[in-house]
């Protein structure tokens, strides 16, 4: 049997690290269908912030065909010249409200230049409540002007979760959508023995610095906490503005609580980093996966999400807890109640959070589903 060729768009790949979760769930889904799909990948030649491409670009990783373009090569021409030179079956898009990996394509096909091509679609949880908020005005203007077109009426489109599938049909109620999950390459820690003192907290935050991941609703419910609180900040800052806004808040935190911004963290060092730490918090406004969320659960380190996830059922498997953004009340009593939890408590929501990691990761069906995406 022919393998079908597939050619991914992606403002980021390997081996970039910087936009997060995208990236290992994309390399994730290649590695697994390495063998029974020919993968090329489309992206740009340097990581996300950075004014400089990688050191070395490689032509091909893992034996997966790679594109690395520069600003200057981010052209209609060089979109399609690509497109004509890999001959796919199907192109795969990994962002709605990407101009030069998403965009620029659909523009493509809405004039007849990318003919007998299916397109596949990942959002990647951009069409969430709280990321839709962001920037709202832009994206509202695209997508009345997209409908009005009917830009996206012959595309298919992929949904990792059933909250995705939902947020995708609340903006195209009559979209086609193929619902498969990820399918992260990670490693089950074999340490989960607590370290955890009374009366104190070593908490992490891993992500971009960005409205979305809402980093400021963290450091608010900090200000009230009593007991020794060391808060690690890990990730790139994509909004400057932002971060300073953070920062004005660390600075007015009690002396109680220390905050430390430790820049960014290497895939290699996620696993080991997050398992050195008594708990992980995320207050995002909208993941239709959060990859980091299951690296911290495979860590062993026990997770405080916002219910903009999919992850609900954590309390039930004693992994963690899931909290509503408009109740900072509960934010701040399961701070607090983590602050003077000791070390035999916290030993059984470690082994809670590693067995929950490891029914996620252990899904078959999420294989045969991610190969039935693409036709094998």
């Amino acid at each position: 049997m022919t393998k079908p060729r597939v050619l991914i768009f992606s403002d980021y790949y390997l081996p970039g690290v910087k936009a997060g979760g995208p990236i290992r769930s994309l390399a994730g889904l290649v590695d697994a269908l390495k063998n029974d799909v020919n993968f090329s990948v489309v992206t740009r030649d340097r990581d996300w912030g950075d004014g400089e491409p990688y050191p070395s670009l490689p032509t091909k990783l893992d034996e997966v065909n790679v594109h690395y373009l520069s600003p200057a090569e981010l052209t209609f021409s060089n979109m399609k010249r690509i497109v004509d030179e890999v001959s796919p079956q199907i192109i795969y898009l990994n962002s709605f409200f990407s101009w030069h990996f998403s965009i620029k394509l659909l523009c493509l096909q809405y004039i007849g230049r990318l003919k007998n091509i299916k397109i596949l679609l990942a959002p990647r949880g951009e069409f969430s409540r709280g990321a839709l908020r962001l920037k709202s005005i832009k994206k509202n203007i695209y997508l009345k002007l997209a409908k009005l077109l009917g830009m996206y009426k012959k595309i298919t489109w992929h949904a990792t979760s059933k909250s995705e599938e939902i947020d995708i049909k609340s903006v195209f109620p009559n979209a086609r959508i193929m619902l498969a999950g990820n399918l992260p390459s990670i490693q089950l820690t074999n340490d989960k023995k607590s370290h955890k003192r009374e009366g104190a907290l070593r908490l992490v935050f891993l992500s971009r610095i960005s409205r979305k991941k809402n980093l400021h609703f963290a450091l608010d419910q900090l200000s009230s906490i009593k007991g020794e609180v060391a808060f690690d900040i890990y990730g790139p800052i994509e909004d400057k503005q932002y971060w300073a806004q953070c920062e004005q808040k660390i600075k007015q935190l009690p002396d109680n609580v220390c905050v430390v911004y430790k820049g960014v963290l290497s895939h290699s060092d996620v696993s080991m980093g997050l398992s050195q730490y008594d708990a992980f918090i995320l207050p995002t406004l909208g993941e239709n996966y959060g990859h980091v969320i299951i690296e911290a659960l495979a860590s062993a380190c026990p997770v405080l999400l916002s219910d903009a996830t999919p992850w609900q059922a954590l309390a039930d498997d004693q992994a963690g807890w899931t909290l509503s953004l408009e109740s900072s009340d509960d934010w701040q009593q399961q701070l607090q109640r983590l602050v003077y939890m000791g070390e035999q408590e916290h030993a059984k929501l470690k082994t809670g959070a590693l067995n929950f990691a490891q029914k996620v990761l252990a899904k078959p069906d999420v294989i045969l589903a991610v190969k039935k995406l693409f036709g094998v």
